[in-house]
C-alpha cells in the first residue's frame, strides 16, 4: 500500500533585538543596563580579594549606543502521521461450477437431494454436524451426543400389547401375542401378555445459538417443526427414521430429545436430529403448499453463512453474506459471495477452471482422464490440485447358507467350496 512521506515545513522569523550596550561582547555575562560615570570614578562596591570589579575594569569616556539586529532561524518540525491510501476492497467471490441445476432449495422437496441441491443447502444452512475423517464433528450442534458423555442413554422400559416396538427382524410392529422381540436381558422372547421389558434409546441434542436471516433466533421448536413436516404423508421424503422414532420434542429453547421405539438400538443415533425450518415464517402453510411456494423453493430463509441473492434459471444461483450469521463476530464467513454456475458441457469444465472462470469443479464435472491435465495445470502454477483416494472397493460376497424362508426355493450352491473356488478362479482381480 503506497504511503505519502512525512512533510517538513520550515518557519523563519526575524526577531529584532532592543538596544543593548556595546560592552556586551563578553560571552556568558548578562547586564541589566549601563550608566554614565566620571573619569575618576570611585567604586561603589567592594570587590573580593584579587577580583577586579566590572566598573574598575571598564572605564568608558563616553556612552556608545549600538543597534544590533539579531536574526534567529527557528526550524519547526511538524510530524504528520502517514495516512494509508484507501483502496476499494475487492469482493472475495468464489465460483463453484456444477453440472446440474437444483429444482428447489426446499429441504424436503424431493426424496434425495441432487448434487447441486446438496451444495446449495450446505451454503444456506449451517450443517448440524459433519462427517470428516469418518467420524462425527459438531457444527450447528454444541456437541455430538454419545453414551460416554451421557447425552445418550439406554433405559429399560416395560412394554404392553398395542405398543410400537421393533421385532427380531428389525421391523417396527405393534406388540401383540406371538410377536418375537429382544428383551432387556438380550434374549429372544415371544410376547404372550406377560410383563416384558425392552431397551429404549434416548438421545439429547443442543443447538448452537443460530439466527435466521430475517433476524429471528432459531429454536429447538424449529427442529420439531422440521420433524413434523418430514413425517407428513404429503412430504416426499423417506420415513424410515420417522417410523423408528417414538418421540421427538423440545426440552428447552435450544435443547431436544429423541426417543427410539423400544428395541431399536440405532448405531447412528448421533444423527437423529432434524435440520430446523422456520415455523414463524412457514407455519401457516401445509406440507403440500410448501412444495409450491416460491419463497420456500427459490428464496428460503437461511441460518447459514449465505442467503440467496439471485437465481438465473439455466445459468447460476448467486449467494451473498448472511449479515445475521451467528459467527459473524468471528469474522465469518471469509467470502463475500458464492455463485453456483451450471455447466452443461462437461468438455468446457476443465478449460473454465484453468482460465479462472471456475474456482472449483464439483466431482461430477471431472473424469479420470482429466488427471494429466490437472497435474500439468498444477505444475504451471495455474491450479492447486489435490488427489484423495476414495473408500470404494470392489468385492464379491457369497451367501453360503440361504435365508431360512427361502430354503425350499433357492439351491444351496455356495455351500460347496469348489463352487466358490471356481468363481474366484474366473475373477480377474487385477482388472477389479
Amino acid at each position: 500500500m503506497n504511503m505519502e512521506h512525512p512533510l517538513f515545513r520550515r518557519k523563519q522569523s526575524l526577531i529584532k533585538s532592543s538596544l543593548i550596550s556595546a560592552a556586551l561582547i563578553t560571552a556568558g555575562i548578562l547586564i541589566a543596563g549601563c550608566r554614565n560615570t566620571p573619569s575618576t570614578a570611585t567604586p561603589t562596591s567592594t570587590a573580593a580579594p584579587n577580583e577586579i570589579s566590572l566598573e574598575t575594569r571598564i572605564q568608558p569616556t563616553k556612552q556608545i549606543r549600538v543597534e544590533v539586529t539579531q536574526i534567529v532561524v527557528e526550524t519547526q518540525v511538524v510530524e504528520i502521521t502517514p495516512t494509508p491510501t484507501t483502496k476499494p476492497q475487492v469482493p472475495k467471490h468464489l465460483n463453484i461450477c456444477i453440472s446440474d441445476e437444483p429444482e428447489s432449495l426446499y429441504l424436503y422437496s424431493q426424496p434425495r437431494p441432487s448434487t447441486a441441491m446438496a451444495h446449495a443447502l450446505n451454503i444456506l444452512y449451517e450443517p448440524l454436524f459433519t462427517t470428516l475423517t469418518y467420524d462425527y464433528q459438531p457444527l450447528g450442534l454444541v456437541r455430538i451426543p454419545t453414551l460416554k458423555n451421557g447425552d445418550a442413554k439406554v433405559y429399560r422400559r416395560g412394554v404392553f400389547a398395542g405398543d410400537r416396538v421393533m421385532d427380531i427382524h428389525g421391523n417396527v410392529v405393534t406388540l401383540k401375542d406371538g410377536t418375537k422381540v429382544v428383551s432387556s436381558s438380550g434374549e429372544e422372547v415371544t410376547y404372550s401378555g406377560e410383563p416384558l421389558t425392552m431397551d429404549q434409546l434416548v438421545v439429547q441434542f443442543e443447538l448452537q445459538p443460530l439466527i435466521w436471516s430475517d433476524g429471528t433466533p432459531v429454536t429447538a421448536d424449529d427442529s420439531v417443526y422440521s420433524f413434523e413436516l418430514a413425517a407428513d404423508p404429503l412430504t416426499p421424503v423417506p420415513k424410515l427414521k420417522i417410523d423408528r422414532t417414538a418421540g421427538y420434542q423440545a426440552t428447552g429453547d435450544l435443547t431436544l430429545e429423541w426417543t427410539g421405539v423400544p428395541g431399536y438400538m440405532d448405531r447412528g443415533y448421533q444423527t437423529n436430529v432434524w435440520q430446523p425450518l422456520p415455523r414463524h415464517a412457514w407455519g401457516d402453510k401445509g406440507a403440500a403448499d410448501l412444495l409450491l411456494a416460491d419463497e420456500v423453493n427459490k428464496r428460503p430463509l437461511s441460518y447459514g453463512p449465505y442467503v440467496v441473492s439471485e437465481w438465473v434459471t439455466g445459468k447460476k444461483i448467486a449467494f451473498v453474506r448472511n449479515e445475521n450469521y451467528y459467527l459473524n463476530s468471528d469474522g465469518l464467513p471469509l467470502l463475500d459471495a458464492v455463485t453456483l454456475k451450471f455447466i452443461t458441457d462437461i468438455e468446457q469444465a476443465l478449460p473454465l477452471l484453468l482460465s479462472g472462470q471456475c474456482d472449483i469443479l464439483t466431482q461430477d464435472l471431472l473424469r479420470l482422464g482429466d488427471v494429466p491435465a490437472l497435474s500439468e495445470g498444477e505444475d504451471k502454477g495455474l491450479i492447486d490440485a489435490h488427489f484423495q483416494p476414495g473408500t470404494v472397493f470392489e468385492h464379491i460376497d457369497f451367501g453360503i447358507n440361504p435365508v431360512k424362508e427361502y430354503e425350499t426355493e433357492r439351491p444351496d450352491w455356495f455351500e460347496n467350496p469348489l463352487v466358490r473356488q471356481a468363481f474366484l478362479m474366473c475373477t480377474d482381480r487385477q482388472a477389479i
